[in-house]
């Protein structure tokens, strides 16, 4: 979250109530700045875009309206004019995209350029220049709870078309070889011998590209329908299916690749490619399967258990588990249950040690989308927990995902398997959570009170969305400015402590609808949930690499022995002296 504007939270008066339920919408104090989505230049819309490179398939709009810039904006006033034109045709699409406009780019363009443009002419040349310089096309898609699914499919189309076109031209390469030896090119001279080139011409009739394949060519959006399910069963019997048909495809393909090398050999491999069955098929026959997406929502342990049995049994589909709770699972009595079920998914799913797993918010996905891409590739099962934010507490789904993940919430981590042979290889942490180093991220922050700019700093921990949460309002006690005291301390500083000072009060800072600030004092309940959330994110943080704690540990042991012996040395020099 990187703020364009500016504002600055007043505390409340001493006659104003410090009552929960009267102050909502509460946001976490760091939101000030947030306002108005529209007028802020952040990551959405974005354009999914038809590219080789996933990074190039899921285009912000303000990485695309960026790069025209630095192409048609010189330096200067004249420069500076045109930006500025450009930027409002920005805003004017962002701002259609957020009242549900949707379809493709330039289509967009166009419609918010005519506008612009009929409302101020002086902008027709810097709108046309910046037309021209536009050179890709892509469906536009807002921030909402559809964008996960939405950017999923559309890398994992790409995924399967890259598959399907490496497949054929496996096919095309080995028919290209067989046909030569057909045709009398044997390395030899010799003609082939007749049991040979019949199997070869039986091999050439069962070697063909999958019909997938020409339907997607041919822009058939049904082409993959069918592999696109919201039923874990359904998944399950789709991987069967999909599996069972590749049979065939598998065996001609190595009777065609060992017939090309020389090394067919009828009285060991006759009777192998006869018998040859489901069973028969190793790890690189079953990658020519296509993939089967499945999309699902957390709603619950049921839904949970299903998904880590899936992985656990190690068939490859990929699925999508879209999250909008990260509270998870809250009893009858609201409270925050320590370990707050709703972020867990995902971690307990990396125990599982050949599943790729990948957890981000949906304010992430444009950053995340390579390492979306290669899950969507890997051989094997993978998860992709995306949390798509939600209205619980009030809002928009792009800033509730962001504050959740970088209330270390749901951190965004990858463990890719396929990645290499440790931990070091296979884990990445820093990814999209900014200051990945420490335990909160923190940022400057200025209020007014009594007339007086004050300038300080302020932590962002799981304790502000939690406390913001209309459903733990019996679990919030809010203390206007008039009631602050030197005992109050923030969340962060007191959790840091090496114990609890029973006589200390621990606070996060939050705003009312009214950018009125206030400290909100959380219950031990909320303060054991975020104490457990700043555990589970050091422990994300040393599987990444960002600290070792046994490395410390030996660290600060050897520093110790050192010291010992630099003062040993020291009083011998001195009674030697």
């Amino acid at each position: 979250m990187d703020a364009q504007t500016t504002a600055q939270p007043s505390s409340p008066s001493a006659d104003e109530t410090g009552d929960v339920a009267a102050r909502l919408p509460l946001r976490p104090a760091l939101l000030a700045p947030y306002r108005d989505l529209v007028a802020l230049r952040h990551d959405y819309p974005l354009v999914l875009v038809q590219a080789e490179d996933a990074a190039a398939a899921v285009r912000p709009l303000t990485a695309i309206v960026d790069d025209i810039l630095r192409t048609i904006a010189p330096r200067g006033a004249a420069g500076e004019r045109t930006r500025r034109h450009v930027l409002a045709l920005e805003q004017e699409i962002r701002r259609r995209v957020a009242a549900g406009a949707g379809g493709h780019l330039v289509a967009l363009w166009d419609a918010a350029a005519a506008a612009l443009i009929t409302a101020d002419p002086d902008r027709a040349e810097a709108v046309a220049a910046a037309r021209a310089a536009l050179a890709i096309d892509g469906d536009v898609i807002g921030c909402d709870g559809e964008a996960p699914a939405r950017v999923v499919t559309h890398l994992w189309k790409q995924a399967e078309a890259h598959r399907l076109t490496a497949l054929a031209d496996r096919i095309a390469t080995l028919r290209e070889r067989l046909e030569a030896l057909l045709a009398g090119d044997a390395p030899t001279g010799a003609p082939l011998a007749e049991p040979r080139a019949r199997r070869i011409r039986a091999v050439l009739d069962r070697l063909v590209p999958p019909a997938r394949l020409d339907a997607l060519r041919s822009g058939d959006s049904t082409a993959l329908a069918d592999l696109v399910t919201t039923d874990p069963a359904a998944a399950i019997a789709a991987w069967r299916r999909e599996t069972a048909a590749i049979v065939d495809l598998a065996a001609a393909l190595t009777i065609a690749t060992l017939d090309c090398d020389g090394r067919y050999d009828e009285s060991r491999h006759d009777a192998a490619f006869a018998a040859f069955s489901v069973a028969s098929l190793t790890p690189d026959d079953l990658a020519l399967a296509p993939a089967v997406l499945l999309r699902l929502d957390d709603d619950g342990p049921a839904r949970r258990g299903e998904v880590l049995d899936i992985l656990a049994a190690g068939l490859p589909i990929k699925i999508l588990v879209r999250s909008s709770d990260p509270l998870g699972d809250v009893g009858g009595d609201a409270a925050p249950g320590r370990a707050l079920p709703g972020t867990r998914l995902a971690t307990m799913a990396a125990a599982i040690e050949d599943a790729f797993v990948l957890q981000a918010g949906v304010d992430a996905l444009a950053h995340m989308a390579s390492r979306i891409a290669r899950g969507l590739a890997y051989d094997g099962p993978a998860l992709l927990a995306i949390q798509a934010g939600g209205a619980a507490a009030g809002l928009p789904p792009y800033l509730q995902a962001a504050v959740v993940g970088q209330a270390r919430l749901m951190p965004s981590f990858c463990y890719d398997p396929s990645a290499g042979p440790d931990f070091a290889s296979r884990w990445s942490v820093a990814d999209h959570n900014p200051q990945p180093d420490a335990d909160w991220w923190s940022q400057p922050f200025v209020y007014e009170q009594d007339g007086h700019r004050v300038v300080g700093a302020v932590a962002l921990t799981a304790a502000d969305p939690l406390v913001c949460d209309p459903r733990l309002k019996a679990h919030v006690r809010l203390v206007p400015a008039s009631a602050w005291t030197d005992a109050m301390v923030p969340l962060d500083q007191w959790l840091a402590a090496d114990a609890a000072d029973p006589a200390r009060i621990p606070y996060v800072a939050v705003i009312d609808a009214d950018d009125r600030l206030f400290r909100a004092v959380p219950s031990p309940a909320v303060i054991a949930a975020t104490s457990r959330c700043r555990d589970a994110w050091r422990s994300l943080q040393e599987l990444g690499g960002l600290h070792n704690s046994w490395a410390e540990q030996r660290l600060a042991e050897a520093r110790e022995t050192w010291e010992e012996e630099r003062s040993q040395l020291l009083a011998a020099h001195k009674a030697a002296g």
